[in-house]
């Protein structure tokens, strides 16, 4: 089973995600702006990179998320902090 890293706000940390999917990590991440129509660049670019991205409503965390990247711009009552501790 991969090991995921998941970046909460995404979107505002992208850089980081495409470096480390450079290193052949296993990369996903959420972000409140993400939506299935009219994407936005950042969104294009990370999922050229094969990324998951998910709307910022814990789908995206699962028992393969090895490691929680959370953005500054995220507040500490986000759901997603929350379900990752479980």
């Amino acid at each position: 089973m991969q090991k995921i890293i998941f970046f909460v706000g995404i979107a505002g940390t992208g850089m980081s995600a495409q470096y480390l999917e450079s290193l052949s990590k296993n990369i996903s991440g959420s972000d409140r702006i993400f939506v299935n129509e009219n994407k936005l660049p950042i969104q294009n670019g990370l999922e050229r990179y094969r990324n998951y991205l998910f709307f910022q409503d814990v789908s995206g965390i699962s028992s393969q998320t090895e490691v929680l990247v959370v953005s500054t711009a995220i507040e500490n009552t986000n759901p997603e902090d929350e379900k990752a501790l479980e």
